[in-house]
Order: structure tokens, then C-alpha cells, then sequence
């Protein structure tokens, strides 16, 4: 039985990444950061020591969240995956946030266990539905959509962060991360979650928009060659398998 919508997981990771202040921690399943929960992660994670995410994390006891209350955020990639799909409501007075660990059936795995899980699991990101786990060996995200994703990860700012998807394009103003995989999540109902064709582009020429037919096949866009004859003012011709342009 799902745990939740596409859209509704789509749009918690989304807040979290956005209207929250979080540090990459590993294991941190969604708990206040505290002097107790830094300590908790160390003596079950001591990477976390020599990674330099303890440290990190230290430099936000203290913190005040002007908009929720409390205080900073403690996640790594699959953890804020389960954490959402347990119940996280940034409640601060609650170890997990408000969380209940391993509730739903969601079990406690990591990364690639998680994907393992998943259904519909492709290499092609043709056609991504919002919702969808993208992943990497030992990393994993959320696609929430035009072109985008939400991921935790020590890279760039440390944290839960958008991002965009290699796999269809970078996006101005977002990190790019490229992923290996992706797959529908066995706890979300993708009944009503919007699908990414990516196509029907346009091109600009001399000021002049014209529309064409774009198709996205692993990662590359390719546009019709009628559609650019017909742009560029040229007729064309197939010769065999090829496609020639030339003057009218």
C-alpha cells in the first residue's frame, strides 16, 4: 500500500531542500541537529568523525529556524528519502522529526537497497515521472520535475539541495549531477504524477521563434532534420541512411 502521492513526496523533499537549514550527516534520519544526535551518529557512523561532517554539523547547534522553530537538520541521501516517506514533519521536539522509523513498510536500507526496491527500474531518462528515485552506486535522489532534483549530498553546499538532472540537461542558477538509474519507489502511487516527454522545443533564429520536434534519447537531444531544413530555408534529401541539406 502506498505511503504517499509522487506530488507529495516530491513537494516535502522540496521543502526540505528549500525552506529548511540541513547538513549532510550519514544516518541522519531527519533528526534535530543537537550535541546528542552529532554524538548518536558518531559512535554509530565514526566516519562522520574523520569525514568532517561532525564538524560540520557542530557549527549548527545553535541554529534558529526564523520560519519553523528549532533549529538544523541532520540527513544523508536515503535518509531523507525514508524520513519523508516515515512521516518527517520538521516537529523539533521529536527524535526523527516527527518521523516514525520504519513505519508504512518502508524498511531502513540504504541507497542501493533502496533502488533494488524499486520498480520500473531504467537507464533511459526519457520519460522521468516526478517522484521517481534517481540513483548512482551509493547515492540517491528525488526527481521533482523539469529537469530537476532533490538530493542530500556533502557536495556543493552540503545538504539537502536541487539539483539538476545530467541525464537531461543543466539547468542556470542548479549543480548538475548525471545519474545511472531510475525507478518508481514501491511506497508512492505514480497514478497522477506528471510524466517529462521533453519535446516540442523551439529554436531562435534572427529573433524568430520556430517550434520543433525535439526527442531525448539517453541524455541527448535531437532534432528533426525536416525541421531544421525548413528553419534554415534548405530543402533535404536522403541519401541511403543520410541526410543532406541543401540550397533551394
Amino acid at each position: 500500500m502506498a505511503v504517499m502521492t509522487a506530488n507529495e513526496l516530491a513537494k516535502k523533499c522540496y521543502e526540505i531542500a528549500t525552506e529548511y537549514k540541513t547538513t549532510y550527516v550519514w544516518g541522519g534520519c531527519g533528526m534535530p541537529i543537537t550535541n546528542q544526535t552529532i554524538a548518536d551518529k558518531v559512535a554509530q557512523y565514526p566516519l562522520n568523525r574523520t569525514s568532517g561532517y561532525e564538524a560540520a554539523a557542530k557549527k549548527l547547534v545553535g541554529y534558529r529556524d526564523p520560519k519553523h522553530g528549532g533549529g538544523a537538520w541532520m540527513f544523508d541521501c536515503v535518509c531523507m528519502i525514508k524520513s519523508v516517506l516515515w512521516g518527517w514533519k520538521g516537529d523539533w521536539n521529536k527524535y526523527y522529526g516527527g518521523a516514525v522509523y520504519c513505519s508504512g513498510g518502508v524498511p531502513d536500507v540504504s541507497a542501493d537497497g533502496m533502488i533494488q526496491r524499486c520498480q520500473n527500474v531504467s537507464t533511459n531518462f526519457s520519460n522521468l515521472a516526478v517522484g521517481e528515485a534517481l540513483w548512482l552506486p551509493g547515492h540517491i535522489g528525488v526527481y521533482i520535475g523539469n529537469g530537476l532534483a532533490v538530493e542530500c549530498t556533502p557536495a556543493w553546499k552540503s545538504g539537502c539541495q536541487v539539483s539538476a538532472v545530467g541525464n537531461i540537461g543543466s539547468k542556470q542558477g542548479y549543480p548538475t549531477r548525471s545519474w545511472q538509474k531510475h525507478g518508481k519507489l514501491p511506497y508512492v502511487s505514480y497514478d497522477n504524477a506528471p510524466v517529462d516527454v521533453n519535446k516540442n522545443g523551439k529554436i531562435i533564429v534572427d529573433g524568430v521563434t520556430y517550434p520543433v520536434d525535439i526527442v531525448l534519447k539517453d541524455g541527448t537531444n535531437y532534432i528533426k532534420v525536416r525541421d531544421l531544413a525548413a528553419i534554415l530555408g534548405l530543402k533535404v534529401s536522403n541519401i541511403g541512411s543520410t541526410a543532406v541539406l541543401y540550397t533551394k
